[in-house]
């Protein structure tokens, strides 16, 4: 017999369970919601680099989780804890570099920007 091809498939979040399905595609937004508030609070008084410490490690236990969840409530929890870390990880980020980096800063930015969204562009109009 041959291994599911999904976490779909493997946890049968299909039919009658499919909104199990969507909650745990929802948690990590709403771990992301609720993340905000507690490393932005970290971040600015007990400082930068424990906040984001502290972020990217929750998500990378999260993530463990999710990957080697072998039921649906690991699956869930592992969702919820990743999305929780990431994207707070993210903002701290940028405000970590905006206070360590020249005052050009903006200019790389700029570029960084407008090729992540040439790169959009590219891939909807030519494929």
């Amino acid at each position: 017999m041959s291994k599911p091809d999904s976490a779909i498939m493997e946890f049968k979040l299909y039919c009658d369970d499919e909104y199990k399905f969507r909650v745990v595609e929802s948690l990590p937004y709403i771990g992301s919601f609720l993340g905000f508030f507690v490393f932005s609070w970290i971040a600015d008084n007990k400082g930068r680099k424990i906040g984001l410490g502290i972020s990217w490690l929750l998500t990378s236990i999260g993530i463990f989780v999710f990957g080697m969840a072998n039921s649906y409530w690991m699956l869930a929890l592992g969702s919820f804890i990743g999305g929780f870390g990431v994207n707070p990880a993210i903002t701290i980020h940028y405000s970590f570099i905006n206070e360590h980096s020249s005052k050009y800063i903006f200019i790389i930015v700029f570029f960084f920007l407008f090729f992540v969204i040439f790169k959009i562009f590219w891939v909807f109009i030519y494929y």
